[in-house]
């Protein structure tokens, strides 16, 4: 039993170190995103990088978050990892988890319609 144990918590512990860069990775992303669709979209070149970098920030973790319900979790570990997930963005920015929660109402919103 003692070896479930272990493999269970090493899947813990991985999801969790995972989770803790995940904010970190999804700027990054955005980031490095940005030029090559100003190439491809012109027109972007027109606004500010930082809203592009929220935007896709927010949108990556909200998107890779949304996949947490595929790993078939329970809800103590789905729920710890999301508070994981709040305090990076809270971390990153302030206004992070509150785009975070819009885009959860958006989703609720589009589904119910």
């Amino acid at each position: 039993m003692k070896l479930f144990d272990n493999l269970f918590s090493n899947r813990q512990n991985a999801l969790n170190e995972k989770t803790k860069k995940l904010v970190y990775t999804a700027n990054a992303f955005a980031v490095s995103l940005f030029v090559p669709t100003l190439d491809k979209f012109p027109i972007l070149s027109e606004i500010d990088t930082k809203n592009w970098d929220f935007i896709i920030t927010v949108a990556s973790v909200f998107i890779a978050s949304t996949r947490l319900s595929q790993l078939k979790l329970d809800n103590k570990q789905e729920e710890c990892l999301m508070d994981l997930v709040a305090r990076s963005l809270n971390e990153w920015d302030p206004d992070g988890i509150g785009a975070f929660n819009d885009c959860r109402i958006c989703l609720k919103k589009n589904m119910i319609n």
